[in-house]
């Protein structure tokens, strides 16, 4: 028993030896985090700070990720935000609140995305908005209401997100298929294709000049793959990628929906060879 005690001291001992309490200041003067670092490493609890003294979040950290509970806070030091994470991700009911201390949003996330129902609140307590959530992605129907609470108008996210994938779907079957016609009703006209290239550096094409490359001439064979949609109003962002036999494209499509619908107004890329 005696050893085991005497262990278990020896290893609180080194422990505390390398815990080191770590500090950063505005200008000099004004603490702006307070924490602990063991091996270099963030652990327990840490504080944030406004330059003005007040706290801006707090929580804990568990083997450099976030962990538990965590607040944060407008600069007047109202509560902004309260929430858990587990090893990191976003898990668990998140409430957000206004300046003045009123609700603003409330709802689920279950592996870091929003998940089921997901209100949204005016400063007067009114709500704003209430829809559904499913891997991150608004679907379903969507209310929207005025600060005096009328009903403003209902839009159904689920169509929208298939008017998404059809664009998305004539950009692979333009590629596939070698058309550039096809790629054009995906695109919209001021589109850009932005990428590192072999070298290093930054690289922008128009659009024009991409659908240059295709030319009726042959057939590429990929598998694509589209890993989220993520749409909020007129604007969306898709990641998806494209994999050939000896490389992969990574892409994300910055979408807008225009008075011709949804188009692709910008598109940066990621090259990965095998």
């Amino acid at each position: 028993m005696k050893k085991i005690l005497l262990f278990i001291g020896l290893v609180l001992v080194i422990s505390n030896s390398n815990a080191q309490e770590y500090k950063e200041y505005y200008n000099k003067r004004n603490l702006k985090v307070l924490g602990t670092k063991i091996n270099g490493i963030d652990t327990g609890e840490w504080k944030y700070y406004f330059e003005n003294g007040k706290i801006s979040k707090i929580g804990k950290y568990e083997n450099g990720k976030l962990n538990g509970e965590w607040k944060y806070y407008h600069n007047n030091g109202v509560l902004r935000i309260i929430g858990k994470y587990q090893k990191g991700i976003d898990i668990g009911e998140w409430k957000y609140y206004h300046d003045n201390g009123a609700l603003r949003a409330i709802g689920e996330y279950k592996n870091g995305k929003f998940t089921g129902e997901w209100k949204y609140y005016f400063k007067n307590g009114k709500i704003s908005k209430i829809g559904e959530r499913e891997n991150g992605i608004d679907i379903g129907e969507w209310k929207y209401y005025n600060e005096n609470g009328t009903l403003k108008k209902i839009e159904n996210k689920e169509n929208e997100k298939k008017a998404i994938e059809k664009i998305i779907n004539l950009y692979f079957d333009g590629t596939k298929t070698d058309n550039p016609d096809l790629l054009r009703e995906a695109f919209h006209p001021d589109a850009t294709l932005k990428f590192i290239n072999a070298e290093g550096l930054y690289t922008m094409r128009t659009i024009e000049k991409f659908f240059s490359y295709f030319t009726n001439t042959k057939t590429r064979s990929f598998v694509s793959k589209i890993y989220y949609i993520d749409i909020t109003g007129t604007a969306a962002n898709v990641k998806l990628s494209t994999k050939y036999k000896t490389y992969k494209y990574t892409d994300y499509m910055n979408m807008l929906k225009t008075k011709e619908g949804w188009k692709i107004v910008s598109k940066i890329s990621h090259q990965e060879l095998f």
